[in-house]
């Protein structure tokens, strides 16, 4: 059995997770540091949280968290990268119009 999120929280992870810039794990590098981030536990309303750890000296020490809600907006994303931070603001955004009813058609 796996880990269950809304389908929006899923593709704010992973839209944000491409920037991480390390393409075989959960792992990023801020200012000089490496972080990864670890699943939390399942939420009933589909939301994604995790924690995030900093790696020093071999050893992983909590260094913030990750909240995705349920509609995809990101309110919590600790020590992310430039372009991971970025990513967050351009999904942010569009689900901020989604909130407020705006519709979008895709053309061919």
């Amino acid at each position: 059995m796996g880990y269950s999120l809304t389908d929006k929280a899923s593709r704010a992870l992973a839209e944000v997770s491409q920037y991480m810039g390390e393409r075989e794990s959960n792992t990023w590098a801020h200012n000089g540091r490496r972080y990864f981030e670890e699943r939390g536990r399942e939420n009933p309303d589909g939301a994604y949280t995790a924690q995030v750890f900093k790696i020093q000296d071999g050893l992983a020490y909590r260094a913030g968290r990750v909240r995705i809600e349920s509609d995809g907006y990101v309110t919590a994303w600790s020590n992310a990268n430039t372009a991971m931070t970025k990513a967050i603001k351009r999904h942010n955004e569009a689900v901020k119009l989604f909130r407020a009813g705006a519709m979008f058609a895709l053309v061919d």
